[in-house]
């Protein structure tokens, strides 16, 4: 009887450490736009990876603002072979915060840089951005990296694999300004799945850079999968008024 008991407790640890780590990069959730107003109308939720002519639908949004993701398995098969070559990369240039020490690591990877999210409509295909941030303050810096500071927010963004890639590692570099030399360190605990993968980037430090009229730069980010999205708040930067 004790073997037996113990026998079903290791089944059950494995079977619970196993469970821990999704099957696929697939996920579904739900959320709300903060800024919703009842004069818009329900929207697909795209993702222009493959430019303007091929969106890919990932979810809907209702006259009220209610969001619901759910990543499809697969490309659709209506992206010609020759576009996803044009709009394939390597998961070093896909990532928003990367570095060459993780160039070797990830050689050989195909991805593709889903971005942001956006509103479709049918009168209006590319209606309005939707950012998935922790701190709307961050979005300034998002639009405008290069006036806008950054806040130590989180902010998310879809990358698509053709292969599963795992990346852990301690990033760190250097850049030197005329004044002074900012040290940043990219902490990288990526598992991604074949699929669509949402990644979080949470800024944990910034630096000035020194120079006046510069914006401060993010020092210390730590680039993980999402996997708290009760944490993320969604807001809509609408292009149109009328969508009739």
């Amino acid at each position: 009887m004790q073997t037996k008991m113990k026998t079903l407790f290791l089944f059950l640890q494995l079977f619970f450490f196993i469970s821990s780590f999704p099957a696929s990069g697939q996920q579904s959730f739900t959320g709300k736009i903060e800024n919703a107003t009842p004069d818009k109308p329900a929207m697909d939720i795209v993702l222009f990876m493959f430019g303007l002519d091929n969106p890919v639908k990932v979810g809907t949004v209702d006259e009220k603002g209610n969001i619901s993701i759910d990543f499809p398995e697969v490309l659709p098969d209506t992206i010609a072979p020759e576009t996803k070559e044009i709009f394939s990369t390597q998961l070093p240039y896909a990532l928003f915060f990367s570095c060459p020490d993780i160039t070797s690591v990830a050689e050989g990877t195909v991805v593709y840089k889903g971005g942001y999210f956006s509103l479709s409509h049918q009168n209006r295909p590319w209606a309005a951005t939707l950012f998935p941030v922790s701190d709307i303050g961050i979005i300034p810096w998002l639009e405008d990296r290069y006036y806008q500071s950054p806040i130590m927010a989180s902010f998310y963004e879809v990358i698509y694999c053709e292969q599963n890639i795992d990346l852990t590692t301690l990033c760190k570099e250097s850049i030197s300004y005329t004044e002074n030399t900012i040290d940043m360190e990219y902490q990288y605990t990526l598992r991604l799945k074949k699929g669509f993968n949402l990644i979080e980037y949470k800024i944990e430090a910034i630096q000035e850079t020194g120079i006046p009229d510069t914006s401060p730069i993010p020092s210390v980010v730590t680039i993980t999968n999402a996997d708290d999205m009760d944490a993320i708040r969604w807001h809509a930067k609408y292009y149109y008024s009328q969508f009739n």
